[in-house]
């Protein structure tokens, strides 16, 4: 049985997994490829639904700003 990406991963937990093999398809690999996401690249993706795209872009700018945070706090220990 093959282990799911996070990028499945991240996609199941916003309610989103369909999208997973176009993501996959285009190289998207880590969670962390989803923080730098644009709307030029959902177009690219054909990700057309609006409340699609909207949690897909505010997802990845949690995770990315939690994973700022999280270097930011490495720092001062």
């Amino acid at each position: 049985m093959a282990s799911e990406s996070s990028v499945e991963i991240f996609l199941a937990k916003i309610g989103l997994q369909t999208y997973h093999t176009r993501f996959e398809s285009q190289g998207y690999d880590t969670v962390f490829d989803l923080c730098l996401l644009e709307e030029e690249d959902l177009d690219l993706l054909n990700i057309r639904e609006p409340s699609d795209r909207s949690k897909i872009l505010e997802a990845g700018k949690y995770i990315f700003f939690f994973k700022k945070f999280a270097d930011f706090a490495a720092c001062l220990y």
